[in-house]
């Protein structure tokens, strides 16, 4: 059509033919996952130790239950993290990832001890009750709430009395949500 070998209508009914394949194809495809250059992991399975392959949707395991997911957050992985996280149940902090909202949000992302996939913004967990030591930073200003220091930890910031056993501050602010702020 460009060099004006092909007529407009001949060109529109080549697509319509093309669609009409692509379509057929979709609708008359019986195998249980799509053909594609999927990695084999190295790393064995967290809970069986197996073999880990990576599918069209997940890197899943051959042998039991164990699957995550390739996109967590709209963030796709690169087979080397997977790689890390398998193996030492955590990545660091990552960026990249998006809320349902669309929002961007920075993460660490664990394993927990079902091998279940889990986001961790810095908010600690209720059952951690262990101290932070904040002594070798440097304070970034005093709380506004309670007048105690604020310290800068990978996703937030966050008031010295707002982490620990001994809780008596709310003050933790996310880092992206004070970038979209601005």
């Amino acid at each position: 059509m460009e060099k004006g070998e092909l007529s407009r209508e001949a060109f529109m009914q080549d697509i319509l033919k093309i669609t009409g394949t692509i379509v057929d194809r979709a609708k008359n495809y019986t195998e249980d996952t799509i053909p594609g250059d999927y990695a084999t992991l190295k790393t064995p399975c967290p809970s069986c130790g197996a073999v880990v392959k990576e599918n069209y949707r997940r890197f899943a395991c051959t042998q039991c239950e164990f699957s995550i997911s390739k996109v967590p957050g709209g963030r796709a992985f690169e087979v080397p993290e997977v790689e890390t996280l398998l193996t030492e149940c955590e990545l660091p902090l990552l960026d990249g990832f998006r809320s349902k909202m669309g929002r961007p949000f920075a993460a660490v992302l664990r394993l927990s001890k079902e091998n279940k996939l889990e986001f961790d913004f810095g908010q600690g967990n209720e059952d951690d009750e262990a101290e932070f030591d904040f002594s070798d930073q440097e304070s970034i200003g005093p709380c506004p709430k309670c007048a105690a220091s604020v310290y800068e930890i990978p996703t937030h910031y966050v008031c010295e009395k707002a982490v620990g056993p001994a809780k008596n501050c709310e003050l933790s602010l996310g880092k992206n949500d004070i970038a979209a702020a601005h």
